[in-house]
């Protein structure tokens, strides 16, 4: 059997009641079913997912396989889906992102327009039925993983990067990095582990396309818009700021006054008390996990 040239990723763990939406448009993707394979990483599930998952490739056009990684974690999932992969690149989504129909025929085009380049992303958004409360604001977005660029196919611009929801990476170049840091797992519950990677490629001079046909679409459950939920993700942004200044010597470390200032010059623009509060929750995250290092 020849290998396939796309390997899409999907990592999952207790979705048995949301994941179908995600296989179903993967289904529908117009792409010579021999070119791509679907990896299902089922990330220690304890409900039905891998018994949906199963129901719903029956009879699918294109190769697919079921693998396990028991021990919870993005990383460790990620990376066991990277080993079940065949194809030369490895195309990961999130279990909660739908996928248009031109998706991989998008992705091809970059391909051949930047022979050169080892990882690519695309644009994301919410999904427009999705009931955003009162507090919320567009800039907000991004914390869901959401992006976009522009129209434009090119660099990614000033330090960005793609977000594991809808990113390439050639699955050698991954292989060569150490795959992602099973370390996030356990400092971090996973958060990040996309950015740590691609700190790690952009030290190597690595460029990363963004690809503007490329869109996907992130169906997120409406409880993730629950203010405890929305503030503890802020304190993992700065969890995650702090692990990267300690162990690749970035530069996310902002002292609150500072904090407060561009919260200010947000809620002039946006209009809402959130953005104080986001910025709050960061700074203690990210002063709550240096304390962790320092003392450690």
């Amino acid at each position: 059997m020849s290998e396939p040239v796309f390997s899409i990723v999907i990592i999952t763990r207790n979705r048995g009641r949301g994941i179908r939406p995600t296989l179903t448009s993967v289904k529908n993707i117009r792409y010579p079913p021999g070119e791509f394979e679907l990896v299902v990483v089922d990330n220690g599930s304890s409900d039905n997912t891998s018994a949906v998952v199963r129901v719903e490739l029956e009879g699918a056009p294109f190769s697919w396989r079921l693998d396990f990684e028991p021990i919870k974690g993005i990383c460790r999932a990620r990376n066991a889906g990277a080993r079940a992969a065949r194809g030369k690149w490895i195309v990961y989504i999130d279990d909660d992102a739908l996928v248009p129909e031109g998706w991989l025929s998008a992705y091809t085009e970059a391909l051949a327009a930047c022979p050169e380049a080892a990882v690519f992303g695309g644009p994301a958004s919410l999904d427009a039925n999705l009931v955003r409360p009162w507090w919320w604001c567009g800039k907000f977005d991004f914390t869901m993983s959401c992006q976009n660029y522009g129209g434009e196919l090119g660099p990614y611009p000033g330090g960005a990067h793609p977000y594991g929801l809808n990113m390439v990476i050639r699955r050698d170049v991954l292989g060569q990095a150490g795959g992602f840091d099973t370390r996030l797992d356990d400092a971090l519950s996973s958060f990040a582990d996309e950015t740590e990677l691609f700190v790690r490629l952009m030290k190597q001079k690595m460029e990363l396309i963004y690809v503007p046909g490329a869109a996907v679409i992130h169906a997120v459950s409406q409880n993730r818009f629950n203010w405890r939920d929305y503030m503890a993700r802020c304190r993992l942004v700065g969890r995650s700021h702090a692990y990267l200044d300690c162990r690749h010597g970035t530069r996310f470390r902002r002292s609150l006054p500072r904090r407060m200032v561009s919260a200010l010059v947000d809620f002039c623009r946006y209009g809402t008390p959130a953005v104080f509060f986001q910025e709050l929750s960061a700074w203690k995250g990210y002063r709550g996990y240096l304390k962790e290092y320092i003392d450690a």
